[in-house]
């Protein structure tokens, strides 16, 4: 099948206004093309913000885009770790659900973590985590939350 890359901008996500194609001059497409098209195809999708600005690539990269990392960074503010107060320039963006593991480079997927914490997940398989309406929770190897005030551990 053909390799399409469909362009979902923000007036599409808010207004349903059809998609277009990357690289070709189609003009927007209405949903019975966009269907036919994508029939067979490897899909690439990419949703942009108001500036126009990609903010999900899906599957496609693992890599965080500079407006992913804005919006991450507005959201978060710095380590998202209970108790942690590293500033963002501290941090790394975390996928939450692994990428290997079909995790997507979204900003639903995406927390901040300082490098310390980042590599203490990934080196300690046997904590877990939870990330619901964006907030991380930690949990110990025995069930346990870590608290958000360290203090009170």
């Amino acid at each position: 099948g053909a390799n399409i890359t469909i362009i979902i901008d923000w007036k599409t996500l808010t207004t349903g206004v059809p998609g277009r194609l990357d690289g070709q001059y189609s003009g927007l497409l209405p949903r019975t093309t966009i269907d036919r098209l994508l029939c067979d195809s490897k899909i690439t999708r990419v949703i942009t913000g108001p500036d126009s600005k990609p903010l999900d690539v899906g599957r496609t990269t693992r890599t965080w885009s500079a407006a992913q990392r804005a919006a991450i960074t507005a959201r978060d503010d710095g380590c998202t770790w209970p108790g942690c107060e590293a500033p963002p320039a501290w941090c790394d963006i975390h996928h939450h659900q692994h990428w290997q593991h079909g995790g997507k480079t979204c900003i639903e997927n995406g927390c901040m973590l300082c490098s310390h914490h980042h590599h203490f997940l990934h080196r300690h398989p046997d904590w877990t985590t939870t990330f619901e309406n964006q907030v991380l929770r930690v949990y110990r190897p025995d069930g346990t939350r870590l608290h958000p005030n360290p203090w009170l551990n």
